[in-house]
């Protein structure tokens, strides 16, 4: 039987870009749980009641363009997220379940303890926040270019959040893992198994293989390890062979660490757009994130037929099985990746298993 209602919280759009998705998921998942589901979120998805789109004041939006929000998008995120709360509060009916993802959700949270609602959920699409911040500091300390999306608001959020809920939802074994290392009690924690797009499956014909296609899609960030993967291709001799990079950077920094890699090297290409036909033409994909939940992007290519190398720090490593789908590799790594791209050149993998299958096992 349904329970009676359940509100989620989100600043994020319903189906854009890796948060977007897991609401989606969300809203999906909880449809047979409960009678009642309402939603607020940055963009609501079109011609559904049960959404609500909270935009944040215009001149909240222009004091992020400039600086130093502009500069820092941890400072950006903080100020976005302390004023998407105040509207959502200004809106919120308080009965029933609230659940609210980390990191912009505090003080929803604490008016609906004081209001005495049934329950309070934490969706973490992270690892935990204190993981986190520690791998972005590793990533900034390596490659100091631009600043760590985790202000020190989000933080502060994240901790007192945990605090709040009386349970806390995870993406992954390996999140799992780091939110019982930093003593959040074990009957606190859930999994929720994400899926990905059905759009993402194998190519009708099978890509060239006798030319390396490295392929990486998401934002080109320090966090994502970018600059790894671009090390690391630096040190592929191969003349043929190409690395193509799907996705836009959001800082100057890395505009111009990027924009230098490209001047060296032809062989590099950075495109926009849908990452599909990218990635059933890529022989491999990498992925070589600093701290990750769990991590579409690698999961899609996975879905496409495609082995993966991943970090030791991403939630999805669950799902890959050394040899058998890709490889998962020391974060932060570059001889690693180095190192399996050469194997994979000498003794490529043939038919990578379903990536959904993996994504609900979650098991090596």
């Amino acid at each position: 039987m349904a329970m009676c209602s359940l509100t989620i919280v989100c600043n994020a759009p319903y189906g854009g870009g890796g948060q977007g998705q897991h609401l989606a998921q969300v809203v999906e998942d909880s449809q047979d749980l409960y009678s009642e589901i309402r939603y607020y979120c940055a963009l609501a998805r079109a011609d559904d009641p049960r959404g609500q789109a909270i935009s944040v004041p215009r001149w909240v939006q222009w004091l992020s363009r400039i600086p130093p929000w502009r500069m820092d998008a941890g400072l950006r995120g903080d100020l976005v997220a302390r004023f998407f709360q105040k509207r959502v509060l200004n809106q919120l009916k308080m009965h029933g379940t609230l659940l609210g993802f980390s990191g912009c959700c505090r003080s929803v949270l604490q008016s609906a303890r004081r209001s005495g609602v049934d329950s309070l959920q934490v969706e973490s699409p992270t690892l935990h926040g204190s993981v986190v911040r520690r791998q972005l500091d590793k990533a900034r300390n390596r490659y100091p270019l631009e600043h760590s999306w985790m202000g020190q608001g989000y933080y502060r959020n994240t901790l007192v959040e945990y605090e709040l809920a009386d349970s806390i939802w995870v993406n992954s074994n390996y999140a799992r893992e780091t939110f019982l290392h930093e003593g959040v009690p074990e009957g606190k924690l859930r999994v929720r198994r994400l899926r990905i797009h059905p759009r993402f499956r194998p190519p009708e014909h099978s890509p060239d293989n006798t030319k390396m296609h490295i392929v990486y899609t998401g934002s080109l960030t320090v966090a994502k390890g970018v600059p790894l993967l671009l090390e690391a291709f630096a040190a592929i001799t191969d003349p043929e062979a190409r690395l193509t990079l799907v996705g836009g950077t959001g800082s100057r920094g890395m505009r111009q660490y990027v924009e230098s890699a490209l001047s060296r090297d032809p062989r590099i290409r950075v495109v926009l757009g849908d990452p599909l036909p990218v990635l059933q033409s890529a022989t491999v994909y990498v992925h070589p994130s600093f701290s990750d939940g769990y991590g579409y992007a690698p999961m899609e290519a996975l879905a496409c037929g495609i082995p993966v190398i991943v970090s030791a720090d991403t939630g999805m490593k669950d799902c890959v099985v050394d040899g058998v789908n890709g490889y998962v590799v020391p974060t932060g790594s570059v001889e690693a990746i180095v190192e399996r791209l050469r194997q994979l050149r000498r003794d490529p993998i043939g038919s990578v298993p379903n990536a959904n299958t993996h994504a609900t096992d979650g098991r090596k």
